[in-house]
């Protein structure tokens, strides 16, 4: 039985699948606060023309303030814009939204 169930649970790992963390840091304008930027960030790549534009279909968008330590979060976000191409694939346009809207990487 242990044999078993050691063999089920190695299964169950190598059968797991990999997150991808597509997230990526970046500072905000100084010139918005973090909640009203992360508001744009999120309604501007639902609707990224680029990303219209190259035939993918919106996948999602996430805006976390803070940095990935938990400070900064008046000027540093964690965020992510995600597409889907016609094959299927995962299409990122992060950093695009994110220039479009004044900000950078940081």
């Amino acid at each position: 039985m242990k044999t078993t169930t050691a063999a089920l649970i190695l299964i169950a790992t190598l059968a797991g699948t990999k997150a991808i963390d597509s997230r990526l840091l970046v500072t905000i304008p100084s010139c918005v606060d973090a909640t009203t930027w992360g508001a744009s960030f999120t309604s501007t790549c639902a609707d990224f023309q680029p990303a219209i534009d190259d035939g993918n279909t919106y996948a999602g968008a996430l805006f976390e303030d803070c940095d990935y330590s938990g400070k900064n979060c008046d000027t540093k976000a964690r965020v992510s814009c995600s597409y889907t191409d016609p094959d299927g694939n995962a299409v990122y346009y992060t950093q695009d939204v994110v220039e479009s809207l004044g900000g950078s990487l940081a």
